[in-house]
């Protein structure tokens, strides 16, 4: 899903969710309306988490890769025999 999608359809999903919590609130008590801003709270939390590795994700250094194989790994594998990283031969590109 694209990031603008994505945000539209979270901020929809919890206005929804924020107006059940009322509904909860007046009719089932409070219990259930707990349990959905609990719930709330929880996304928040896993979202931060998720936030800060897809950061670190990013700040890896890509120039510890030994290589980029540019052509088919099933072709090599299947058809040419290759069953190991080290017998791809062509155009591995080293680091860059």
């Amino acid at each position: 899903m694209a990031p603008e999608k994505f945000w539209k359809v979270l901020l929809f999903r919890m206005l929804i969710d924020t107006i059940a919590a009322i509904k909860f609130l007046f009719s089932n008590g409070w219990k259930d309306s707990s349990a959905v801003f609990q719930a709330h709270r929880d996304f928040q939390k896993g979202k931060k988490m998720y936030d800060q590795h897809r950061l670190q994700q990013k700040r890896l250094d890509f120039q510890q890769t030994k290589g980029i194989y540019h052509k088919s790994i099933v072709f090599s594998y299947y058809l040419a025999g290759c069953k190991k990283f080290s017998e791809l031969k062509g155009s591995l590109v080293r680091g860059q």
